[in-house]
């Protein structure tokens, strides 16, 4: 298996049953920056390639972008871009997730690489910042709820996310970082989005309604 294309691998997890693909890893998508956070992880160009070729066999996915650590803003654009560029030209990005970079208890912190999380104000422009770059091109914006918290994610989809994030239970990432709750239920979900007012929405992996509340 160590020498079978990412390409052949994708195209026999389609054949068994592989639906749709998640947009993690893409961190940052400029490897100076990867090199700093995430040196054992692909490249840049190596995750845009595996997306493309998931993509053009008709395998969704979501991207992500994870900031608030050593990025510059500039930094922050080109991963934009880049994402902007691929959905161009193949349409098979679902969702843009970005979430921000949790500090606490990391080897980043200790070193003082990062001293502090991003923070709400940041989430809320990054969220805003998404929904007019993919206006009519990545159809769903998720607030995710996960590294900034519930009442952020509230503010988020004021901010220009539809998507509040799904049902978690067992997460063991953020968790370690001791920062909150990493779990939440649907029903938590559905009083949370109803608080601010908003209809809710049930959806399946492919963003058809299942349920509305």
């Amino acid at each position: 298996m160590e020498h079978t294309s990412t390409k052949e691998v994708l195209a026999r997890l389609k054949e068994a049953g592989l639906q749709s693909v998640p947009g993690a890893g893409a961190e940052i998508l400029v490897d100076s920056v990867k090199q700093v956070i995430s040196p054992k992880k692909i490249s840049s160009e190596t995750w845009l390639r595996i997306m493309e070729e998931a993509h053009s066999m008709d395998i969704p996915a979501s991207a992500t972008m994870m900031y608030g650590h050593v990025e510059t803003k500039k930094e922050i654009a080109e991963h934009f871009v880049k994402i902007g560029k691929l959905q161009e030209k193949t349409g098979g990005f679902m969702a843009f997730i970005p979430w921000s970079f949790e500090p606490n208890n990391t080897l980043m912190q200790k070193e003082e690489t990062v001293k502090y999380a991003a923070g709400g104000t940041e989430l809320l422009k990054m969220i805003a910042i998404s929904r007019m770059m993919y206006d009519g091109l990545i159809p769903h914006i998720q607030s995710s709820w996960l590294t900034n918290g519930v009442a952020m994610a509230q503010m988020a989809l004021q901010y220009g996310a539809d998507d509040f994030g799904g049902t978690l239970l067992g997460e063991e990432v953020v968790s370690c970082t001791g920062a909150r709750s990493t779990e939440l239920t649907a029903p938590k979900i559905i009083d949370a989005v109803k608080q601010i007012g908003y209809q809710v929405e049930e959806r399946d992996n492919f963003y058809n309604t299942v349920k509305t509340y």
